[in-house]
């Protein structure tokens, strides 16, 4: 069956779809999350700095309203981008985890490969998508030590 021109497109775009798809939930997770917030936030603000403008009907400079609020309303204003920070933060160290941590085990395997210990096995999670990857390298271990074996027993 031969495959339609966009189906090639499709192809040469995404790879490896599920890999692709799921990577790209998650930051569109962080992206939706830090725009809702930050919508949350402004308007949470906006509400304020409204009535403490009706409350000062006498002030002309619309710079001087505005320091003024932040002044008398510093704390939670720092409070609310270290919250946010604090969150963003939270996300980022999950999220890169869960790229980062099989491609580590994935490093740790080679490197044991290189030394020549040939014995090395990895596992990773269920269903993590560089497992194929390492089933593959382990794999090459078993290989490579029965050709090591035979050719320390022939020697």
């Amino acid at each position: 069956m031969e495959k339609t021109k966009n189906q090639r497109r499709l192809y040469r775009i995404f790879l490896q779809p599920r890999f692709q798809l799921k990577y790209a939930a998650y930051f569109m997770t962080i992206a939706v999350s830090s725009v809702l917030s930050i919508c949350i936030i402004t308007v949470y603000f906006s509400m304020k700095l409204l009535t403490y403008v009706r409350q000062r009907p006498d002030a002309n400079d619309i710079f001087k309203i505005f320091r003024d609020f932040l002044l008398q309303n510093k704390l939670e204003v720092l409070g609310s981008l270290v919250l946010m920070a604090s969150f963003y933060m939270i996300l980022a160290i999950i999220y890169t985890k869960r790229i980062v941590g099989p491609l580590k085990v994935l490093v740790k395997h080679v490197e044991a490969l290189k030394i020549g210990d040939f014995d090395h096995r990895t596992t990773l999670r269920k269903h993590d998508d560089l497992r194929p990857l390492m089933t593959s390298l382990n794999e090459l271990s078993a290989s490579l030590k029965e050709r090591d074996f035979r050719k320390n027993s022939s020697a």
